[in-house]
């Protein structure tokens, strides 16, 4: 993951009871969305990011970036 997710710590909140987060990297949420959303959860960050995101559980991976990206 490279980048920053301005919502994480409302990400973060929503996700408090279900999810124990180990750091403090804003891009430590994506985890407990794919686990709650799978796939469509990435039009639920807000932010500057690219990541690549592997399913050990079903041996899959997907990549997804924000729609606009840095100017």
């Amino acid at each position: 993951a490279n980048g920053e997710i301005y919502n994480h710590k409302k990400i973060r909140k929503q996700f408090a009871a279900k999810h124990t987060f180990t750091t403090g990297s804003d891009c430590e949420v994506i985890i407990p969305l794919y686990e709650e959303y799978g796939e469509n959860f990435v039009n639920m960050l807000d932010g500057v990011f690219s990541f690549v995101l592997y399913d050990t559980r079903n041996k899959t991976y997907m990549a997804a970036r924000d729609a606009v990206g840095v100017n």
